[in-house]
Order: structure tokens, then C-alpha cells, then sequence
């Protein structure tokens, strides 16, 4: 009897630290993931700066539903460079692509946010998606005149239709670390091309005041970040 009575006393004290312990640990999880999503709910997502506060690709999902993002693999380079991406809005015209370090997805390399008539599997993108300025005072859509006061001076921009074509340069040190390309968002639809679009095309250096790329409506098109 004394047996069964120990036996029972150890099973119990057994049975209720384990129980402890499975409370203790469910507890520490559920506030890490509160926690996770205070973080997220916390941030302000209002310049492209801002989305290097995403510490993982999680984040970006809590925080801008899952509908709207998508974990997928970018090729550069020529192919030569591939990389884990997340991106925002990629059936959109106006997207957000965060490019990851590794695959673990937690440490930032770039950030972009570009205008595209197509998505990235070829496809016709839907009006709308996210447009976020950088706090040098441009964003997706900015005309030559509006760059051109924000850099304080004229500058001068790579001819259309080549591989570095829309690359702007010559802009003032608050632009350092960033890439800007400009072009001509009606060109993907348009049935022909007016002379003024021929003009500013090819390998070669137009200045930001050519009469023909501010008739033809140039604006920002692509804006990327690189983290150093």
C-alpha cells in the first residue's frame, strides 16, 4: 500500500512539473510573439528609409498583410548574382522589392522601389501598389524639374533604350548610396514613339534641361538603395 501510495505521489509530482514547465513555455512564446507584433505595429513605413527597420521578412508580412507580399529569388547581374527577395505589391505598377544577405531573411542588402507597366513574371500590373519618398525629397513619379530642385542643380541623365539607359548622375552628395533612373512610363503602351522620344535614346549624357525629355514627361522610375 505505502508502495502505490509513493508511486502515485511521484507520478503526480512528475505530471505537474512537466505541466509547469509546458505552461512556462507557451507563456514565453506567446509573449515573444506579442512582442514580435508590438515591433511590427510600431513602425512607420513613410520614406524608403524606413523600411530598413524591418528586421526580417515576417515583419514585412505582419505589416503589410500577406496578400500583399511575396518571398521569392531575383537574378542580377546578367544572372551572374542571384538573391532572396521580398516583394511588396508584386502585382502592382508601383512595388517595393527588399533584397536579403542570405536566405534566412534578416539581414537587409537593398532596398527599391520601381514602376513597371508589366510584373515581373511578364504579366500586366495593376494600377496602384506603394510609392514611398526618400528623404532627399524625390519618389516614383517626380519629374526632371522636381529632381532638379531637390538636387539644388541641374544634372544629367544616361540616353533611353539601352542597358544603363535613364541612369541619372551628377547629382549632390545627399543622393550618395542611391540609384535613379528616370523614364517614360507611357512608353510600354504607346503604339508609336514621337521624335522627342528618339532624341534622348542611345549611349550618351542629357542634361536634366533638354527641351525634348521634359516635353516627352520623363520622371523617376526606379529608386534603389544600397546597404553598405
Amino acid at each position: 500500500m505505502k508502495k502505490l501510495f509513493y508511486s502515485l505521489a511521484m507520478f503526480s509530482m512528475i505530471f505537474v512539473f512537466f505541466s509547469c514547465n509546458n505552461s512556462t513555455q507557451e507563456v514565453d512564446e506567446n509573449k515573444d510573439e506579442e512582442k514580435t507584433t508590438e515591433e511590427t505595429t510600431k513602425l512607420e513605413i513613410k520614406t524608403l528609409e524606413d523600411v530598413l527597420n524591418f528586421e526580417n521578412h515576417d515583419q514585412i508580412v505582419k505589416y503589410f498583410g500577406e496578400e500583399n507580399v511575396e518571398k521569392t529569388q531575383y537574378t542580377y547581374e546578367e544572372g551572374t548574382v542571384t538573391s532572396w527577395v521580398t516583394v511588396v505589391y508584386p502585382n502592382n505598377k508601383n512595388s517595393l522589392v527588399i533584397s536579403w544577405k542570405d536566405e534566412s531573411c534578416e539581414e537587409i542588402a537593398s532596398i527599391q522601389n520601381s514602376y513597371s507597366f508589366y510584373t515581373s513574371t511578364g504579366d500586366l500590373a495593376d494600377d496602384g501598389g506603394i510609392v514611398l519618398p526618400i528623404e532627399a525629397g524625390v519618389k516614383l513619379g517626380s519629374t526632371l524639374p522636381e529632381i532638379e530642385e531637390a538636387n539644388g542643380k541641374e544634372f544629367t541623365f544616361y540616353g533611353l533604350s539601352w542597358d544603363y539607359g535613364g541612369y541619372v548622375t551628377n547629382l549632390n552628395e545627399k543622393f550618395d548610396g542611391y540609384r535613379i533612373y528616370v523614364g517614360w512610363p507611357e512608353g510600354d503602351a504607346a503604339e508609336s514613339w514621337p521624335d522627342e522620344y528618339y532624341d534622348i535614346i542611345g549611349d550618351r549624357e542629357f542634361s536634366s534641361e533638354n527641351e525634348s525629355a521634359i516635353k516627352l514627361g520623363l520622371e523617376i522610375m526606379y529608386i534603389g538603395y544600397e546597404v553598405e
